[in-house]
């Protein structure tokens, strides 16, 4: 918009002669004590925009016309092309805690022609009906608040800041508020953490936890930021300003397997903290389900297992730990020889010896470690013996009962020192065809069913 120089005539003062006033010539200079311009107007009012510069004072004088012509000219009048300069940006906080404010001045943006002599600083506690009173007039352009210099600061209590510039025509209207309470920032955050069970191969779900307030100073949300999976910039998430109880957020379309850092700020009415501890998730599930491992031999001191290797679920299984009890009634929470197994993810197979518990009953399981965590197999449970003695003792006939149509055979039992260490849980009793064939169980076996008899009776085959 062109600046105008607005000029008011006194109309009151004008004589008429007796004649209605017709028109009115209003004349002023170029600024320079020059040659004056003309304007004519029936108006007591008129504003000039030609030739006029911001700032430049200028010569005025009107007259008036009535059916007998022009009267004379007025006294001269001076003007400044100025008028009231132009709202202020509202104040910044350039720093807070409990005991000082310090605010700096954003100059405004138009003095509407007339230099800026002062800068006036209103406070006013947040309430129902604004109350701003006067806290400093003067050129500064920082502004610091004390006890001392407004005592009725209190720390925690919520403000409000508004700015008018001031020219030799005047105040300027307020500016948009600033809103701050006495203390600090908010503290750093703890690090955010991995919901497993909201979580993907390709999306992570992150939490955190409340953090506590600083001078009485409600915290008012949380910014969550994360890097690419490259050790990149950290780049903002989330924005949870103004969300106090949002406590977690989805990041989605991610690159499994890749490693994320993340970490949170709080905010409270003064602003931003510093960044908090950096958590780094990988984009991936804990190792799926892990069926319970298998015995694959055993002696009276060592158990042989072997397993089947679990679903990656977007990241490689890095390594395995064993578990076992100690032969008790209690937890299995004994890792087996840790150092030489938690780092070889090829391992499918593993002997526990220096078990000392013979007879005793043994829970065994194998826990299964990648990026994301790491998943428990079901127990494997196994009484600690190894396999009965080979008998020596050979097969007999009861005389009594052996006869021309069957045979009745005694065999056994198995001496306790040759059961393995274990109760014996059945006897396998084996025949040929009594002419050199293969041996054929009768008894005792998985088909037959176990069976601890000691003696069994054969009828002849037809």
């Amino acid at each position: 918009m062109a600046l105008g120089l607005e000029i008011t005539l006194l109309t009151a003062d004008a004589e008429d002669g007796g004649s209605p006033i017709l028109q009115y010539e209003v004349q002023y200079d170029d600024g320079a004590r020059g040659a004056y311009r003309s304007v004519y107007t029936l108006s007591p009012e008129v504003v000039v925009t030609y030739g006029i510069a911001r700032g430049q004072e200028y010569r005025t004088r009107y007259r008036a016309m009535n059916f007998n012509g022009w009267g004379q000219y007025g006294p001269v009048g001076y003007i400044e092309a100025a008028g009231l300069p132009q709202k202020p940006p509202p104040p910044v906080l350039l720093s807070s805690d409990s005991t000082q404010l310090t605010l700096a001045i954003i100059p405004t943006a138009d003095d509407a022609g007339g230099a800026i002599s002062a800068y006036e600083l209103y406070i006013d506690s947040i309430q129902l009906n604004p109350a701003f009173s006067l806290v400093s007039s003067d050129a500064s352009m920082t502004r610091t608040l004390t006890f001392a210099s407004y005592p009725a600061l209190t720390i925690g209590n919520r403000y409000r800041f508004v700015v008018k510039a001031v020219n030799h025509v005047g105040a300027s209207s307020a500016s948009e508020e600033l809103r701050v309470a006495l203390g600090g920032l908010p503290g750093p955050p703890g690090a955010p953490y991995k919901v497993e069970a909201s979580s993907s191969t390709n999306s992570l779900m992150t939490a955190w936890a409340l953090s506590a307030e600083i001078d009485g100073i409600d915290i008012e949300g949380y910014s969550l930021y994360m890097d690419d999976g490259y050790n990149g910039d950290f780049r903002l998430a989330y924005d949870g300003s103004g969300e106090p109880q949002v406590f977690q957020f989805l990041a989605t379309n991610l690159t499994s397997g890749l490693p994320y850092r993340f970490a949170l700020t709080a905010h409270n009415l003064n602003g931003e903290s510093t960044m908090g501890a950096v958590a780094i998730i990988y984009a991936c599930l804990q190792p799926g389900a892990l069926a319970a491992p298998r015995m694959t031999s055993t002696t009276k001191t060592s158990i042989a297992i072997a397993w089947e290797e679990p679903a990656s679920n977007g990241c490689p299984v890095t390594g395995f730990t064993i578990l076992r009890n100690s032969g008790a009634d209690d937890d299995v929470t004994i890792a087996v020889d840790s150092g030489a197994v938690e780092n070889l993810a090829s391992l499918r197979a593993y002997t526990i010896t220096g078990l000392l518990s013979t007879s005793s009953t043994y829970r065994i399981k194998v826990r299964a470690h990648n990026y994301a965590g790491q998943t428990d197999s079901a127990p494997l449970v196994i009484v600690l013996a190894a396999v009965p003695d080979t008998p020596t003792d050979l097969v007999t006939s009861d005389a009594t009962e052996t006869n021309q149509t069957q045979i009745t055979v005694i065999y056994g039992p198995l001496a306790t020192a040759g059961n393995g260490g274990s109760d014996v849980l059945s006897y396998e009793l084996q025949m040929d065809d009594g002419e050199g064939g293969d041996f054929v169980a009768l008894i005792g076996n998985e088909t037959q069913g176990d069976s601890l008899a000691t003696r069994h009776t054969v009828a002849y085959s037809l």
